[in-house]
C-alpha cells in the first residue's frame, strides 16, 4: 500500500522524446539540480517572483542561448491587441510557401511563470526549422490574474491577426500549462463567434494517452501505484 505521503521514485523519462534529447535532460539535470526557492505560492509577491528568476537562471535562460547559436533567428518586441509578445523569424527569412502563415505560441510554466526564457525556448527551434514566424504570447499569469485572462490574452493576438490573415493560415500551438491553454482558448474563440485557427498542438500536456512521464507522476499524486515502464517507441 502507497503511505499518504508520496515516497521517493524513478520517473522515466518520457518516450517520446529522442536518444539526444535524453542526453541532454540528463546532462542538463547533472549540471543545474533543481536548487529552486522554497515556500508555498500563495499569492503575487516574493516567492513566485524568486521562482520566475530561478528557472530563466538555472533553466530557460541557458537553454536559450544554446538554441541561439544552433538556430539563427531574429526576435522582436511587439504588442498585438494590447498584449506583449516577441515575433521570431528565422535569420535568413520566412519561406517563400509559408509567407502568409503565422504560428501563436502559448509558454509552459504552470499559469504561473514561463514568459520570456520559456517562451523563446519553445520558438527559436520551431521558427528556425518551420522557416515562419512565431508569436510568442505573454499572457497574462497566476498568481496575480485569474481565468480567463490568459484565454481573453490569446483572443486578442488572434483577433488581431485575423485583420492580415485568413484563419487557416493560422496555428496555435503550446506546451504543458501552454498546451491546456491552447485547448482552453479554442473554446474561448469559438465563444467569441471567431473563425478557428488551421492548426492546434497541445505538446507535453493532456491529451496522449500513454508514453509521457506524466502518466507515472499523476498516479503517484493520486496515491495510486504508477504503472511498468513502457517499451521506447521505435
Amino acid at each position: 500500500p502507497i503511505s499518504e505521503h508520496a515516497q521517493r521514485v524513478a520517473i522515466p523519462m518520457s518516450t517520446y522524446i529522442s536518444p539526444e534529447a535524453k542526453a541532454y535532460e540528463t546532462e542538463q539535470a547533472r549540471a543545474h539540480g533543481w536548487p529552486m526557492p522554497s515556500g508555498p505560492i500563495t499569492g503575487p509577491g516574493p516567492v513566485i517572483d524568486d521562482w520566475r528568476r530561478a528557472m530563466d537562471a538555472q533553466i530557460f535562460g541557458p537553454a536559450l542561448e544554446h538554441q541561439k547559436s544552433v538556430y539563427p533567428v531574429k526576435i522582436a518586441a511587439r504588442t498585438i491587441g494590447g498584449v506583449a509578445t516577441q515575433i521570431v523569424t528565422p535569420a535568413d527569412g520566412v519561406a517563400e510557401k509559408n509567407k502568409g502563415r503565422v504560428l501563436i505560441e502559448l509558454h509552459a510554466g504552470g499559469y504561473q511563470m514561463g514568459a520570456g526564457a520559456a517562451a523563446l525556448v519553445e520558438s527559436v527551434p520551431i521558427a528556425a526549422v518551420g522557416k515562419l514566424a512565431v508569436i510568442a504570447v505573454d499572457y497574462r499569469q497566476g498568481p496575480e490574474h485569474k481565468f480567463p485572462a490568459a484565454s481573453e490574452d490569446v483572443a486578442a493576438v488572434y483577433r488581431d491577426l485575423l485583420k492580415t490573415h485568413k484563419a487557416a493560415e493560422i496555428g496555435l500551438y503550446g506546451c504543458s500549462a501552454g498546451g491546456n491553454l491552447a485547448a482552453s482558448a479554442i473554446a474561448w474563440l469559438d465563444k467569441e463567434k471567431l473563425p478557428l485557427p488551421g492548426a492546434i498542438a497541445m505538446l507535453s500536456s493532456s491529451a496522449g494517452p500513454d508514453g509521457g512521464d506524466s502518466m507515472y507522476v499523476a498516479p503517484i499524486l493520486n496515491g495510486q501505484m504508477p504503472p511498468p515502464p513502457m517499451p521506447a517507441v521505435e
